[in-house]
């Protein structure tokens, strides 16, 4: 018997799964007006699957999500980005075979943004992992 992945969602729910026991707030896509302290918003890149690889068992495509960390101080950013990588490190999204374990691909600049009475600061960490179509039951 196989199962068909057709929908990401399992991989954004399992990705925020991950980092709320470590006390971080975790949302799919923004966060609300008056976040947590320390919190990631997870946007994934949803793109085309291309045809030939929808077919056969063993199809497979690359999955990139984008994990904004924030936090109201500098310290709290580092320490809120350390406990992401920490989780996201070789941590395969939908176990094994359904997806290969999640690489940081690439990173951005620390953004300081908000009025004064809410400064935010955050990272951008994009991850990348390989999740298969079909897989064997």
């Amino acid at each position: 018997m196989t199962t068909a992945i057709r929908d990401t969602q399992p991989v954004v729910d399992s990705m925020l799964a991950r980092v709320r026991p470590l006390g971080l707030s975790a949302f799919d896509g923004s966060a609300p007006v008056t976040p947590m302290v320390r919190y990631v918003a997870l946007f994934e890149e949803i793109g085309p699957i291309p045809l030939e690889r929808l077919s056969g068992d063993g199809a497979s495509f690359p999955w990139t999500g984008r994990a904004v960390v924030c936090a109201g101080t500098r310290e709290g950013l580092r320490d809120a980005v350390a406990l992401v990588r920490g989780a996201y490190r070789m941590w395969r999204p939908l176990g094994f075979p359904a997806s290969t374990p999640l690489v940081e691909i690439q990173t951005g600049p620390v953004l300081t943004d908000g009025p004064a009475e809410d400064v935010r600061h955050s990272q951008t960490l994009v991850y990348r992992t390989t999740l298969t179509l079909f897989e064997t039951v």
